[in-house]
């Protein structure tokens, strides 16, 4: 009768500890948690005490997690399962934020670098196409917008060619007065003239039914010029996205260089 008591005590616990191992085996096959470990930066470098808001993919919450970068522009997000996450940028000195959707993968760390103020930025703009014909309107748009009291520059004339597509004709986009100059004639008349300031195209880009195109002011130093100490300038970023009317003003907002 002990004998038979102890056998099925036996087996009882033999059932009780296979349940327990296969639950244990079922928790360890949950898949480890991966994170994005990311930066932020602008034109002139990393951007400190910007917050990053984000959440899965298509979670109606307005958000799940948030980090601020460091002095380098660095931040990190830990413990995110495996999927697709979408990220908000806010810097703390603009209006404006900067979208991102991140995959992450399971145990593993997602590097992420994220550059801000370089327009057409957001889920929005992604719909959409554009053509030469728009982004020569839309440049046309945006100087006019930089010569109308937006860009603060200082009687300055002088609209350089660089960065502007083949087919964009500047002298039929400035007013009367403007000289439309190549890099090289800008240098050679810096040397002449001590220095010149000019406008110019700082980068155009497009995504989706988004055009953004930054008017840039800048100055070519006299060389050899050592005694000449170049302050940071202005630029001002135009954004444009396409409406049934045409096309119609998004953004606009200065930025330093």
């Amino acid at each position: 009768m002990i004998a038979r008591v102890i056998r099925t005590l036996s087996a009882v616990f033999v059932v009780v500890y296979m349940c327990e191992a296969a639950a244990g085996l079922r928790a360890g096959a949950q898949p480890a948690a991966g994170s994005i470990n990311g930066r932020v930066v602008d034109w002139n470098g990393a951007m400190p005490g910007v917050a990053i808001r984000g959440r899965p993919a298509g979670d109606p919450a307005p958000r799940a997690f948030e980090a601020i970068t460091d002095t380098d522009g660095a931040f990190a997000i830990p413990n995110l399962g495996a999927g697709d996450y979408e990220l908000q940028v806010m810097a703390p000195v603009s209006e404006t934020t900067t979208d991102r959707r991140v995959h992450v993968a399971a145990a593993q760390i997602t590097p992420l670098t994220i550059e801000i103020y370089r327009g057409c930025d957001t889920f929005a703009d992604e719909r959409g196409s554009t053509t030469n014909t728009d982004l020569r309107e839309v440049i046309g748009l945006a100087i006019h917008e930089s010569l109308n009291g937006a860009l603060p520059y200082d009687d300055v004339h002088v609209f350089s060619t660089a960065n502007v597509p083949r087919d964009v004709d500047l002298a039929k986009v400035l007013p009367r007065g403007w000289e439309v100059l190549t890099p090289q004639r800008i240098r050679a008349r810096a040397d002449l003239r001590d220095g010149v300031s000019y406008l110019k195209i700082g980068r155009i880009h497009a995504r989706g039914g988004c055009i953004a195109v930054a008017i840039d002011e800048a100055v070519e130093p006299r060389k050899p010029a050592p005694h000449i100490v170049l302050l940071g300038g202005a630029g001002l970023m135009n954004e444009y996205r396409r409406t049934p009317g045409g096309w119609q003003k998004k953004r606009v907002y200065l930025y330093e260089i």
